[in-house]
């Protein structure tokens, strides 16, 4: 009887162990299934991961060799533009140039036909600088005359009243010996004797224009300025001359 009561807890027991052994078995199975899982997302993980670097690579390439090729383009177009500038500066001095070498070749050619003709006609300047005595002017007439003058040349191109006057009938004008032909004080007495002359008026006004556009070609070579600065410098200087 004591035999059969030790028998039955033994296989009690013994089942009970099965049982466990059974559940540890599934429960490792279970977590071995899952461990393969994850490893297979941790792999197609960084599969992803290493094309998404290979994408992101290459796109990085290729924009690196797109802001090349702006920053080459944008130095050839500031070259381009620095040649372009520098071309058009070339082409203004040029057409400066050519502006002042033909007003000095205009002078020139007006000076000369002046001269050729003048010589026929001195006699006849003396004979009426002796047959028309000057008048004074009043100051204050004087003063107007010449700040009409002064406003008329401002406003209208003097090289313009030689062509008013028949160059068969341009005496020579007669001009003190010691004041040098182009210079200011020259200009200065042209414009008094301009001014003050009766009948031969526009002769006066005829040599006063010549003599007063080569003293503006001159200075605006010499100094290299505008022809308005030149011509505002002669007004300036003349002022100074004509109130010595």
């Amino acid at each position: 009887m004591r035999v059969l009561i030790k028998i039955i807890p033994n296989r009690t027991l013994l089942g009970r162990e099965h049982k466990l052994l059974n559940i540890d078995v599934g429960k490792f199975a279970e977590i071995e299934s899952e461990k393969v899982e994850l490893k297979t997302r941790i792999a197609e993980l960084l599969r992803q991961a290493v094309e998404e670097s290979k994408r992101r690579d290459v796109k990085n390439a290729k924009l690196r060799a797109r802001i090349k090729e702006l920053e080459k383009n944008k130095t050839v177009t500031t070259k381009l533009e620095s040649e372009n500038a520098e071309f058009r500066d070339r082409i203004t001095k040029v057409e400066q140039r050519q502006m002042q070498n033909d007003n000095v070749t205009k002078v020139t050619n007006s000076s000369n036909n002046s001269n050729n003709s003048s010589s026929n006609f001195n006699s006849m300047d003396k004979e009426m600088d002796i047959s028309l005595p000057e008048e004074p002017i009043p100051e204050k007439v004087e003063q107007d005359l010449i700040c009409e003058l002064l406003e008329f040349i401002r406003c209208h191109d003097s090289t313009s009243l030689p062509n008013s006057i028949s160059s068969k009938h341009i005496p020579d004008v007669p001009v003190d010996a010691n004041l040098t032909p182009g210079s200011v004080p020259y200009l200065a007495r042209l414009f008094d004797k301009a001014e003050k002359t009766g009948q031969k008026e526009k002769l006066r006004w005829y040599y006063y224009s010549e003599e007063y556009e080569k003293k503006v070609v001159t200075l605006s070579s010499e100094n290299n300025i505008s022809n308005q600065m030149a011509r505002t410098q002669i007004y300036d200087e003349m002022e100074l001359n004509r109130n010595r």
